[in-house]
């Protein structure tokens, strides 16, 4: 994240520390939206899916509340609150840089392990969360390499800056960016 944040102030780029607003409820809410698609949506992807993925994602559903329609109302309600804050937030912000995992790569297998390690997991992407409740654009770039494991930055945007975001991913992973592409170890 700091290589990330050099590399866009040495590029021009007026870099502040700032939390953006409602962060907490942003990725509260996705979860709710996502366990209730993955709740109606397993019965048809269910089968197509391999064992872990389905042990994966019972975990998921099983933790979370089941959610009715004025719950689902509810989170629509909460959706567009949340929209509308970031858009006000976003008049005097450009774009956020988050990194996309909070924590480093864990070993294959580990985020299915565990009812515990799935939920860990969805502490751990809880940045990539922001884009997709809000309809915003993002782009993930790659930010170097932390004990030999890649790592990544996700920039997002407000609404319909693409090119913002574009242009600043650009800028990071021109100057962090993996030279070559990993050699991945299959276990």
């Amino acid at each position: 994240m700091r290589a990330a944040s050099d590399a866009l102030a040495a590029s021009g780029y007026d870099v502040v520390d700032h939390i953006p607003p409602r962060f907490e409820e942003v990725v509260a809410t996705w979860t709710a939206f996502i366990a209730a698609d993955i709740r109606v949506l397993t019965p048809a992807i269910g089968p197509l899916m391999s064992e872990e993925a389905n042990r994966f994602l019972g975990s998921f559903v099983d933790a979370m509340p089941a959610v009715d329609l004025a719950g689902q109302i509810g989170l629509l309600m909460a959706r567009q609150s949340l929209i509308r804050d970031w858009q006000q937030w976003f008049t005097g912000v450009d774009l956020v840089l988050t990194p996309t995992w909070t924590q480093l790569p864990f070993a294959h297998g580990w985020d299915t392990a565990t009812r515990e390690n799935m939920l860990a997991t969805l502490e751990l992407m809880r940045c990539v969360t922001i884009a997709n409740l809000l309809g915003l654009p993002a782009a993930r770039v790659p930010a170097g390499l932390v004990d030999g494991l890649p790592v990544g930055v996700v920039i997002t945007g407000d609404r319909f800056a693409d090119d913002k975001t574009l242009a600043a991913a650009e800028v990071v992973e021109t100057a962090l960016g993996l030279a070559t592409p990993i050699n991945p170890v299959i276990p």
